[in-house]
């Protein structure tokens, strides 16, 4: 089962019937895999090539460097550099059906989390200028390039739902989302019992949008027959996946489902090997809505005989710290 690669330029097009068939094929896609891959996207080659240098540049910085950009120990403020083992996602993998987790496990990987620029709730850290110069610089634009394709996606989506024009993109004013490199260290196959580089969650917020290199292991969950997991590979670094996330899913009144995702060994690893895995790097984009914004159902998507799943009234930040002091508890 292969999940589909639209083509982006599609969108851009000046026929609207071309546009309009592209939005229906993306919403057609997340309906039945809570994913979709997009080719030519509107984030330039060149400048993800930089990113995935950047991504291994920083991970390769010393630990004492490193922690001049440290995530603190607490959930808040989620920016900076997390250490092996310090954020556990796998805690998570219940959560929406209102369950603890209690199997326990490590996950081997690190990663570094920013925020808007302009987010003075969460500002961000930063190494210093002379431990990895240009660093801050180009990452404060990508993030903008992020930001430009998500909005693109969320008008996109909103057409192929036959939404009115500025109904969801009207709740992402405030730029809250967040920018995430990933760095999954080379380990023994054998040191991952568990079989798992990252358990099964499901993301926080409107959109993510992932970019990753070519070694594999991300896997969806079936959303036909769930407890089954299927492969999310990509053609190359350049192709974007999107998939659903749990405020999306909350005002989509589960149209679209934000699917448990998680990312295992390649393809073939035996996980009893002494084989040494290779590192794996990814980004991922967590687009999220402004932080005032109710993530009840939205009144579209409930009618006689569909009630409403979602009507506790949580902001948008409510429910995403809900999740969030799980991870980092």
């Amino acid at each position: 089962m292969v999940i589909k690669s639209l083509d982006f330029r599609r969108y851009r097009s000046d026929d609207a019937q071309e546009r309009q068939q592209f939005c229906d094929e993306l919403c057609e896609t997340l309906c039945v895999y809570g994913f979709a891959k997009i080719r030519h996207s509107s984030l330039p080659k060149e400048k993800i090539d930089q990113l995935f240098e950047f991504n291994k540049r920083f991970f390769d910085l010393p630990d004492d460097i490193k922690v001049k950009a440290a995530h603190p120990a607490a959930p808040n403020p989620h920016r900076g550099w997390s250490a092996i083992g310090q954020e556990s996602v796998w805690q998570i993998s219940k959560f929406e059906q209102g369950e603890q987790q209690t199997d326990s496990y490590q996950e081997y990987r690190e990663s570094f989390d920013q925020g808007a620029a302009t987010d003075e709730l969460f500002p961000n850290r930063w190494v210093d200028e002379t431990d990895l110069p240009g660093f801050r610089t180009f990452m404060e634009g990508i993030y903008d390039d992020f930001h430009e394709l998500h909005g693109h996606l969320v008008r996109a989506i909103t057409a192929g739902l036959r939404l009115p024009a500025d109904h969801l993109i009207a709740k992402h004013q405030s730029n809250t989302s967040e920018l995430r490199l990933l760095h999954y260290p080379s380990i023994p196959a054998r040191s991952m019992g568990s079989g798992k580089r990252i358990g099964e969650h499901s993301d926080f917020g409107t959109l993510t949008l992932l970019l990753q290199d070519s070694v594999g292991g991300l896997q969806v969950e079936d959303q036909r027959q769930l407890g089954s997991f299927i492969p999310v590979e990509s053609e190359d670094v350049y192709e974007v996946i999107i998939n659903v996330g749990d405020c999306l899913q909350r005002w989509t009144n589960k149209q679209l489902r934000s699917a448990n995702h998680r990312v295992c060994l390649p393809q073939g690893t035996d996980v009893h090997s002494t084989a040494m895995l290779a590192p794996r790097y990814s980004v991922a984009y967590f687009g999220k809505p402004d932080r005032e914004v109710l993530v009840d159902s939205l009144p579209a998507f409930v009618r006689p005989g569909i009630k409403s799943e979602y009507d506790d009234h949580l902001t948008a930040l409510e429910y995403m710290q809900q999740k969030l002091v799980r991870t980092y508890g």
